[in-house]
């Protein structure tokens, strides 16, 4: 690392899809730019990420980690991308998500590097292995992140919860452990803009409309959400219009949810629940201000970025209580509801609850607000450079 105040960056993310991954960077990279530092990328071709970041002025290197090639290939590309760095110059390569460090770990080991090689950041934006799986997929996630860890000399995890999980196993060594919580923008107000924003999106003007933003993969459980909503509406169907389910995202799991929807005995079946999937949408923000209500039925997170966004938006929120929704919500019942991970029944009550004590919501509403007022990508960026400049001694002290 120089010793000047500022210096030059490589962000590499091996996905370039959409997710708090990508969001984290889309935050972090204009706002440490603008501070001094020169950040480039290097970016997966599988989603908007690379052209977002070209669009915001970052330039971004090709990089392919994604798919189902042979671990060579895959180290063979992160041997590239450590001469790419070099052949910048950089101070620093912070690299996001597991696969990217497990893989430029394993490049490390392959390839000598010389005294002015780059300091070396990880950041977890989540941990596998702390998900439901089969043992041997967990062993074998366990096994990436401790790589991942002890390739890097220094590592960030958007999640306390996570980085104490990650201490806890040794993974780390030596290794300073920083936590750096995810930042969100406030934006105007749901209220105002809702009736706009329902009428976009052929909603009703007057009936409940709940939302959630989530890739549809498993670890999201859209299906609990599904399911909660229906139990919702059973409480509560004598008491006006049905509600609405709108869910915003895409992934594996859209044609087997669209089969439970339509499917006979499904649990939305008959009880006047309306369930719009909307897919992939790039206007969020002007999607939110249409919710009552933003639900987050996660079997786990790290931090999810979704729920920070709709609590700077002013919505009223509701999530599982996974570690990261916890860390978030858990010493702010002002600002947000948890429930059991998994407990469809469970969910489907609260957000019963909520439609019917309309007071209550607009107060956990504004309570959400207040609580992102902090998290502003530059407060996050002056934090990310401040390790950035720490990392020699760090680095040198790393060890196993």
């Amino acid at each position: 690392m120089t010793t000047h105040e500022t210096g030059r960056v490589l962000h590499v993310m091996a996905s370039g899809a959409r997710g708090g991954g990508a969001a984290h960077i889309l935050d972090l990279l204009p706002e440490l730019r603008r501070i001094g530092w020169d950040c480039q990328a290097a970016a997966g071709s599988d989603g908007p990420l690379a052209s977002e970041l070209e669009a915001l002025g970052v330039p971004v290197h090709p990089l392919d980690l994604m798919g189902r090639r042979l671990g060579f290939g895959r180290v063979r590309e992160a041997v590239r991308l450590m001469r790419t760095a070099r052949s910048l110059q950089a101070d620093v390569v912070h690299i996001h998500g597991t696969r990217a460090a497990f893989f430029h770990a394993a490049a490390r080991s392959a390839v000598r590097e010389g005294p002015e090689r780059p300091s070396v950041v990880y950041t977890a934006h989540g941990l596998a292995y702390r998900k439901e799986a089969w043992a041997g997929e967990r062993v074998v996630s366990l096994l990436a992140e401790r790589i991942a860890c002890r390739g890097a000399d220094a590592v960030m995890s958007v999640s306390r919860a996570d980085l104490d999980d990650l201490e806890r196993r040794g993974f780390l060594g030596r290794r300073p452990g920083f936590h750096v919580r995810n930042a969100v923008r406030l934006s105007e107000e749901a209220g105002p803009r809702r009736a706009e924003a329902r009428r976009r999106l052929g909603l009703p003007s007057d009936g409940p409309v709940v939302g959630t933003v989530s890739r549809l993969v498993p670890q999201k459980a859209v299906g609990d959400l599904i399911e909660a909503a229906g139990a919702a509406q059973s409480v509560r169907s004598a008491d006006g219009p049905p509600i609405t389910l709108v869910v915003v995202g895409d992934g594996p799991l859209r044609s087997e949810l669209e089969r439970r929807i339509s499917a006979e005995g499904a649990a939305v079946r008959g009880s006047g629940v309306r369930v719009m999937l909307l897919g992939t949408r790039d206007d969020v923000p002007d999607v939110l201000p249409a919710f009552d209500l933003f639900v987050l039925s996660s079997r786990w997170e790290g931090e999810p970025i979704a729920l920070l966004e709709a609590m700077a938006a002013g919505l009223p929120c509701v999530a599982t209580e996974t570690a990261g929704a916890r860390e978030i919500l858990g010493g702010s019942p002002e600002a947000g509801r948890l429930t059991p991970v998994g407990d469809a029944g469970a969910l489907g009550r609260v957000i019963a609850d909520l439609i019917g004590d309309r007071g209550t919501a607009e107060a956990l509403g504004a309570g959400a607000r207040e609580l992102m007022r902090t998290r502003t990508p530059r407060a996050q960026a002056l934090r990310v450079a401040e390790i950035y400049r720490s990392l020699r001694p760090a680095a040198c002290a790393a060890g196993p």
